[in-house]
């Protein structure tokens, strides 16, 4: 008797998932052999399970797996890989029409920029024009460029992804021309039936070749009420099973359901003489295998079999809105709240693993000694219940795109920070103030003393709070002295590395300066390598 038994649900793990499938059969009393046929070759023979309800007097006998070779409808198959295969080369076209008008779009906005700088120089010149006026061009310009640099950013990684897509369709194309069979299994349950009546039969097992990796687009909301970092917690799942996803519950784990279970165990550690003569080094001996690794499944391997079936059938549950975040041990597994199709090509496919609102803590941090520019950070503690994977984040700044982070593992609770991109608004200028150099007296001592003059200014319409970074060198030479002549403020941190740090708050439009000095004494006729230029 056959079993038809479409797929039904996937866990994906890292490197591997578990499939399971439901059918249902018409039993008649006595022994009866059920198979379902095309499981593929990825499936680690040890896997297999089964169980079931059903109104059918029912028990288990046993369960195998046997090696089966099978040919898919080769026509069929060539037929929607040529139609992916187009759809997926008029994507790329679309796309490259797409970069196209944004490379003209800044190309235009450069060529305004230049022919705007020029005429307004001449404006300027004959009390025509007010600088004014060059500052709004200048920020037009600016902001116009910005939004263009974010979006061909966005189409540079969709470019990225479709090429992926494009070489995995045209190997799949590839694969499918040519009508060799395929090697898979097939399950064979054993049944023992007293009562006539319908069994419903769900199979599980793993199989290899499939994985995910968590993907975060990090947005940073201002409006009336404050910042806000929308955070959308995506999934990147890609699998080459040899079988089809199609519209299944699709649930997320970190397990590692293969892995070896055997504590390490050290052995002795021991030091001897060195032999005096080339001895040859002995091959290590092997050791014993783990008894739970997987292999791979011989032509016949016995299952699990789960005991009695149930008579009455169970109400399946209520899918959530967001995905159903739940532990197993050091586990952790996300129900994603939407069914899934995801095809055995290899390509990318993203699921929604929730969409959810933090309170970020926003700072400035500046290091104008490196670059005169003010970074807009953001301090985040993670008041979800889910846990951030390690993975890659996407950050916007409301609908601009200012970069990519890598997120480390971020359990609820812990606290993380991001870099928002530069904000122009935050103004940095670091110029020296005073550096002389003098004998000094009764010593042959060259002193040198440096000076420097930080200002900040706030262009923002409320008050910020900016970090100020800056150093003073460290001298690796007992006659090389060096010491802070002048800091004013005074740092709110100081290291032994050199390092200063200041805290300062600046209200709206409000304008810092902070005074910086500090002495490098050494003998006169000393080189020292490392002076500022």
């Amino acid at each position: 008797m056959e079993l038809e038994a479409a797929i039904t649900a996937a866990t994906v793990y890292e490197k591997n998932a578990r499939i399971t499938r439901k059918g249902q059969v018409a039993v008649s009393p006595g022994e009866v052999e059920v198979v379902l046929k095309g499981l593929p070759g990825s499936t680690v023979g040890d896997s297999l399970r089964v169980r079931g309800q059903g109104t059918a007097q029912v028990r288990l006998t046993g369960v195998e797996l046997r090696s089966a070779y099978y040919t898919k409808p080769a026509q069929a198959t060539v037929q929607q890989l040529t139609q992916r295969l187009r759809d997926l080369q008029a994507e790329e076209k679309a796309l490259a029409r797409q970069v196209e008008a944004e490379q003209s779009a800044k190309e235009f906005l450069i060529a305004l920029s230049r022919s705007a700088g020029e005429h307004l120089a001449k404006g300027i010149a004959y009390a025509r024009a007010q600088v004014a006026d060059g500052a709004s061009v200048l920020d037009f310009v600016r902001s116009n460029l910005e939004s263009v640099h974010g979006r061909m950013a966005n189409l540079e990684r969709a470019q990225e992804e479709l090429a992926q897509r494009l070489e995995q369709a045209q190997k799949e194309l590839k694969n499918a021309s040519t009508s060799r069979p395929k090697e898979g299994y097939e399950a064979v349950i054993g049944l023992e039936v007293s009562g006539a009546g319908d069994v419903e039969l769900e199979v599980i097992y793993m199989v290899s070749g499939a994985s995910w990796m968590p993907l975060y687009d990090l947005r940073l909301l201002e409006d009336g009420s404050g910042q806000r970092l929308e955070v959308s917690y995506l999934a990147q799942v890609t699998q080459r099973t040899g079988e089809d996803w199609d519209n299944v519950e699709l649930t997320l784990s970190t397990a590692k359901p293969l892995a070896s279970g055997r504590v390490p165990e050290l052995d002795p550690w021991y030091l001897r003489e060195a032999p005096t003569f080339p001895v040859a080094r002995a091959m290590p001996q092997p050791m014993a295998k783990d008894r739970h690794m997987a292999a791979a499944a011989p032509a016949a391997v016995g299952a699990g079999v789960e005991g009695e079936l149930l008579e009455e059938k169970v109400a399946a549950p209520v899918e959530a809105l967001m995905a159903e975040a739940s532990e197993a041990g050091p586990a952790l597994t996300y129900r994603v709240p939407k069914r899934l199709s995801v095809p055995s090509d290899g390509s990318p496919h993203k699921a929604h693993v929730a969409l959810f609102e933090l309170s970020p803590q926003l700072d400035y941090v500046t290091a104008p000694k490196l670059a005169e520019t003010a970074h807009l950070r953001a301090k985040v503690a993670n008041t979800s219940n889910y846990v951030f994977l390690p993975g890659e984040a996407n950050i916007f700044w409301g609908d601009e795109f200012v970069g990519r982070s890598a997120l480390e593992n971020i359990a609820p609770g812990q606290e993380f920070e991001l870099s928002l991109g530069v904000d122009d608004r935050i103004t940095v200028e670091r110029k020296p103030s005073a550096i002389s150099a003098e004998k000094a007296l009764l010593r042959d001592v060259r002193r040198l003393r440096y000076g420097y003059e930080i200002k900040l200014r706030n262009l923002t319409p409320k008050a910020q709070r900016v970090i100020l970074r800056d150093q003073i060198p460290l001298s690796r030479h007992e006659r090389i002295v060096v010491r802070l002549d002048n800091a004013d403020p005074t740092p709110t941190t100081t290291t032994e590395m050199g390092l200063l740090e200041w805290e300062l708050a600046l209200g709206a439009g409000e304008e810092k300066t902070v005074d910086l000095a500090f002495v490098i004494e050494h003998p006169r006729d000393m080189r020292v390598i490392g002076l500022p230029g």
